[in-house]
């Protein structure tokens, strides 16, 4: 959650906690924001600008375990 003002181009530090392994500090860089639909808050788009290969496998791989999961639960009776 960012609870400051940003815009294109601005800066972010990074905590990702992942259920496993330490936390993940990184920087990314702001693209874009999008309003959501009745509320104050925006959705962020940001590219990261200083991820480690290791922390890019680290965060796709619980991505995708999330995935699986997902679609596990649908097809559960």
């Amino acid at each position: 959650m960012i609870t400051q003002r940003v815009g294109p181009g601005d800066t972010l530090q990074l905590t990702i906690v992942l259920p496993s392994g330490p936390p993940i500090q990184t920087t990314a860089q702001v693209v874009y924001l999008v309003p959501i639909e009745r509320s104050i808050a925006k959705r962020v788009g940001a590219r990261f600008t200083d991820l480690s290969k290791e922390d890019q496998d680290r965060i796709v791989n619980h991505l995708f375990t999330m995935q699986q999961e997902r679609r596990r639960s649908r097809y559960d009776i």
